[in-house]
């Protein structure tokens, strides 16, 4: 009687050992879950970082001047060339010659190429009798004296670069500054640039024809 006791009592004692630690383990598992009831797990939103700002300068686009409202500003000035009347041409030796306009655009005494110059007026006339032509004179007008010597400048410099088939020979015999450019495939004619105030006047012309081209090139220097 008194060993069934004791087994009794022993069972008893390892019945309550083994529900405790089914206990602990299951605690064990379950009390490391997330403590947010499920359905309340909400998105962790992280703070916005701003974009850094570029090292590269933003450069706005380069602004196109205007140039046709500078060159009818210009024009309206009126050309000196255009002051010539027929007696005067007479008067020179140009015997029943008259200035007819034509293109001002290409090259410069076949030359030079004016086409980047900006904030200018040009015109172009030839001194014909209506079958040759005996001469092409060109006329610039410039904003001021200043912008017109920069373009005389700029003539010699880009006719120098022909060199040594083009010569330039500056000899200031007409208006404020003057100079030639003499062509060694073109020994017969002169190119002559002639600066006077804020315009430039070019004039090609038979070498044999100067003397009648003197006048006009003196008459056109003295206009205002």
């Amino acid at each position: 009687m008194q060993k069934a006791t004791i087994f009794t009592i022993f069972f008893s004692i390892l019945i309550v050992t083994l529900v405790a630690q089914l206990l602990v383990n299951d605690h064990l598992r379950s009390g490391w879950t997330s403590v947010i009831p499920p359905g309340e797990v909400t998105e962790v939103v992280r703070d916005e970082v701003p974009d850094a700002p570029s090292s590269v300068p933003i450069v706005p686009p380069p602004i196109t001047p205007d140039t046709s409202e500078v060159s009818d500003f210009l024009s309206q000035r009126g050309y000196v060339i255009e002051k010539i009347t027929t007696e005067q041409l007479t008067a020179f030796g140009f015997e029943a010659m008259k200035f007819e306009q034509t293109s001002a655009d290409g090259l410069l005494f076949q030359l030079i190429d004016v086409s980047d110059v900006v904030n200018l007026s040009k015109v172009r006339y030839n001194l014909t009798d209506g079958k040759s032509v005996y001469g092409v004179i060109s006329e610039f007008l410039l904003a001021d004296d200043g912008k017109a010597t920069g373009f005389y400048e700029s003539l010699k410099q880009k006719g120098s670069a022909f060199a040594p088939e083009v010569k330039l020979n500056e000899t200031n015999v007409f208006g404020s500054r003057s100079f030639y450019l003499n062509d060694t495939k073109r020994i017969g004619t002169a190119f002559l640039a002639v600066l006077v105030k804020n315009r430039v006047f070019t004039f090609s012309y038979p070498k044999a024809s100067h003397e009648f081209f003197k006048k006009l090139i003196n008459l056109l220097a003295k206009q205002p």
